[in-house]
């Protein structure tokens, strides 16, 4: 497949998480990784973007949840 695989850490570990993805994006140039949308996610993601690594996050369902 040549259009974007959206693949989903499992950890909700910010450093597990690193981890997971560092090994997913191996699996090919067209991977994105998803994360959650917790504190911890999010610090995943501004990590990740840095380094280049496309990323997407979990839907967020409620005012709370965003905040």
């Amino acid at each position: 497949m040549n259009g974007p695989i959206s693949v989903e850490v499992i950890s909700k570990d910010y450093n597990e998480m690193l981890k997971e993805a560092k090994l997913l994006t191996r699996l090919g140039k067209n991977i994105v990784i998803k994360v959650p949308m917790t504190p911890e996610g999010i610090k995943a993601t501004e990590y990740l973007t840095k380094k280049g690594i496309k990323v997407n996050v979990t839907l967020i369902f409620s005012t709370s949840q965003a905040l």
